[in-house]
């Protein structure tokens, strides 16, 4: 029964979704014209899909306009969704799964990645939590402002001969200060 209810089996083929920018008029006020349709397999935990998405321009300024919904779940040239970047940066790091481990628990929700794809998957996490850290760091100093201070706990980890990532994290709120 298990085996029958994966979406591998439910859904042999991956199913088309199409998407389209969110407006019809240029912000000059001319009206947008299809410029073209591209397609891209995206890879999701809830399973692979087609992404039909029209592009749209103005034909008086020459402005082009991309799906935003299709932007909230892929980077434009990318075909791994954010959900599993995610999923694969938590098992990594949160679960403190290998490479092949998180591998083997993407496939059984149908998405197939190589262990090196995860591993790049793996520091383009950490990358965009930094990213995301540095861009709320006002909100936390206010937050630990606030609070009346913070209690520092350091942590790192590394595997064979890869750089460590260390983290300082407030022991109060739980917020990540660095890494």
């Amino acid at each position: 029964m298990h085996e029958e209810t994966l979406p591998s089996a439910l859904f042999p083929q991956p199913p088309v979704v199409w998407f389209a920018p969110e407006r019809d008029m240029c912000l000059c006020g001319e009206p947008l014209v299809v410029q073209k349709t591209r397609r891209k397999t995206v890879l999701s935990m809830t399973g692979p899909f087609i992404a039909r998405e029209r592009v749209l321009e103005c034909s008086a300024c020459s402005r082009t306009f991309v799906s935003d919904a299709l932007l909230q779940l892929t980077q434009s040239p990318c075909k791994v969704a954010y959900d599993v970047l995610v999923f694969v940066g938590r098992a990594l790091f949160q679960r403190y799964r290998t490479d092949q481990e998180v591998r083997t628990e993407l496939l059984g929700r149908n998405v197939r990645l190589s262990a090196s794809e995860i591993d790049c998957l793996g520091r383009k996490f950490v990358t965009y939590l930094a990213i995301g850290h540095r861009q709320a760091t006002p909100q936390i100093r206010q937050a630990m402002r606030l609070a009346g201070g913070y209690v520092l706990h350091l942590d790192a980890t590394h595997e064979g001969d890869c750089p460590a990532l260390m983290t300082g994290m407030d022991g109060l709120s739980k917020f990540v200060l660095a890494m």
